[in-house]
């Protein structure tokens, strides 16, 4: 943690310089748009801070990864996500995978429960 406020420190210290140009090559004073870049960097440190692990809790954590795999429709051909029941693009219903202890999983023709080994994308 200490390593991670050591680099924002000199961040801000970074974008007071940087606005401390800008500032006196339009002619203000250059300690002012020093404070202003210094400032900003502050208030965007606690930003981040402050709102990434709500926004991590809101959209489901680091397991909301998973969302972003996509199968083709059987139907259409087009990519749709892994838990859809419904294509989005021919608004035909198939059969959803599931997302259980870290892989997809899905029903075989021959009724079995199988899981996609998305290293080699094949089902086993």
């Amino acid at each position: 943690m200490g390593t991670f406020f050591l680099i924002a420190l000199i961040a801000a210290l970074v974008l007071g310089f940087i606005s401390s140009s800008i500032w006196s090559g339009k002619g203000g004073s250059s300690g002012a748009g020093f404070a202003i870049g210094f400032f900003l960097g502050i208030v965007g440190l606690v930003i981040v801070l402050v709102a990434t692990p709500s926004q991590a809790a809101a959209i489901g954590g680091p397991r909301s990864v998973h969302n972003s795999m996509k199968r083709e429709c059987p139907f259409c051909k087009e990519g749709i996500r892994g838990d859809a029941t419904v294509c989005p693009h021919c608004q035909r219903e198939s059969p959803a995978w599931t997302w259980n202890d870290d892989h997809w999983w899905k029903l075989d023709t021959d009724g079995r429960w199988v899981w996609l080994d998305e290293s080699r994308r094949q089902w086993n």
